[in-house]
């Protein structure tokens, strides 16, 4: 769906996407805790709180499933990502919630997709939200048949045959690109050998999550379930594999850790085979839920539904996809450029239809075009609400509810 020329096998994906909506999308942030409470939330980082390692999201906030839950809907989360655990507040407002890393439990997309068929049973005629979260294709990767044959056919010897361990992936990280001294460490520089054994067991999760996630959609379509469900797919961040030099994820924000897939099946509403270009983000998500179930939206919720939008509202129009690592460092992609803007001052601006990022280029036009519209953001962050548009599209209430001063700041 995004990719024609990859050799990664995911049909069930592809088949969501021939039925629904794909949309160009950005992850937000390139870290679990920080993007699983923007999902939550509705919020940027930087006014939701979680924008570092050690924050935690407040109990204040009005979270997804109390939202949903108001709405009438039934909710339950299986999630087997550590991050999203009950002590960090994730789990407020569920009717059934399980981390299974910290309650116990198989953490593979196989029990994940259990879990969801077995409770389709047990819903029956009522309306439900259901939240699987899998962690399969996050470190620790362990290497799935047949497509890790696949991926990789020629033999192997290494310490890659069956699993890349998340240690492995730090320790490469730390003494290979930081060179920090004291630490035990695989043999450096790493080979081409190791590296495309680490990027086939990469890949081979990739394909057994999308086999998994067809488990879910059959078991949907034999209940006579399908096409009343609305079915999202996305990640909370990318992994490098060696693109810019380094592996793993919540250090940068290039392409490979922001853009992350959206995908949504629900035809009535979203169509089938559309594909939005236009610029979207998971602050969105929250939003697109309660309007497509009938539900009030919050004001200050910062990303809008992107009902409107699956349905031709506002396409054609640039759009912004906006990212932040720890409000040091912010990027906005608006067509083919993307511009990177660093705390201390400074900004580089990528072509990515060209040498993409790992050459900067100079264009004054599109330099001044992604600077308006990321600072006009940077500036009115804190009290940024949907109904203002976009940073590279305003509406009328941007300057109307600005001039009258009367809109707070967005705080729990």
């Amino acid at each position: 769906a995004y990719n024609p020329k990859t050799r990664v096998e995911t049909p069930n994906l592809s088949r969501l996407a021939r039925e629904g909506a794909v949309f160009s999308f950005y992850s937000v942030g390139t870290e679990s805790r920080s993007t699983h409470t923007v999902l939550w939330t509705g919020l940027y980082p930087r006014q939701n709180g979680v924008y570092y390692p050690s924050h935690v999201m407040s109990r204040r906030w009005d979270t997804m499933p109390e939202l949903i839950k108001r709405a009438g809907l039934t909710t339950a989360a299986w999630i087997a990502n550590g991050f999203v655990s009950s002590y960090l507040g994730y789990a407020k407002g569920w009717d059934f919630y399980k981390n299974h890393i910290h309650e116990g439990g198989d953490l593979s997309a196989k029990s994940m997709a259990d879990r969801g068929i077995r409770y389709l049973d047990s819903v029956k005629d009522k309306r439900f939200f259901l939240y699987l979260g899998t962690i399969d294709v996050h470190v620790s990767w362990r290497g799935r048949q047949p497509w890790l044959d696949r991926y990789y056919p020629k033999p192997y010897k290494g310490p890659f045959r069956r699993t890349v361990w998340g240690k492995d992936i730090y320790r490469l990280v730390e003494s290979v690109y930081r060179r920090r001294p004291g630490l035990e460490v695989l043999k450096s520089p790493l080979s081409q050998v190791h590296r495309d054994r680490m990027i086939a067991v990469h890949d081979s999760t990739i394909s057994y999550n999308d086999q998994q996630l067809g488990r879910l959609l059959d078991a949907l379509q034999k209940k006579g379930m399908l096409d009343e469900t609305m079915v999202i797919v996305s990640s909370d961040h990318g992994e490098e594999l060696f693109e810019h030099g380094r592996i793993g994820h919540g250090h940068m924000l290039y392409e490979e850790l922001v853009a992350v897939p959206l995908i949504v099946r629900y035809p009535p509403l979203f169509g089938r085979g559309v594909h939005v270009r236009e610029g979207t983000d998971m602050t969105s998500v929250l939003a697109t839920i309660l309007d497509a179930i009938g539900a009030p939206v919050p004001d200050h919720l910062q990303g809008a539904s992107l009902v409107p939008l699956a349905q031709g509202v506002g396409r054609g129009y640039p759009r912004p996809s906006i990212a932040g690592h720890y409000e040091s460092t912010h990027v906005i992609r608006l067509e083919r450029f993307k511009l990177w803007s660093k705390k201390r001052g400074g900004s580089i601006l990528y072509d990515l239809q060209g040498k993409g990022e790992r050459r900067k280029i100079e264009h004054p036009l599109a330099q001044r075009w992604l600077t308006d519209a990321l600072s006009t953001f940077l500036l009115y962050q804190d009290r940024w609400r949907a109904r203002w548009g976009v940073p590279s599209n305003h509406s009328p209430e941007l300057a109307r509810d600005l001039e009258s001063g009367q809109i707070p700041p967005i705080k729990p």
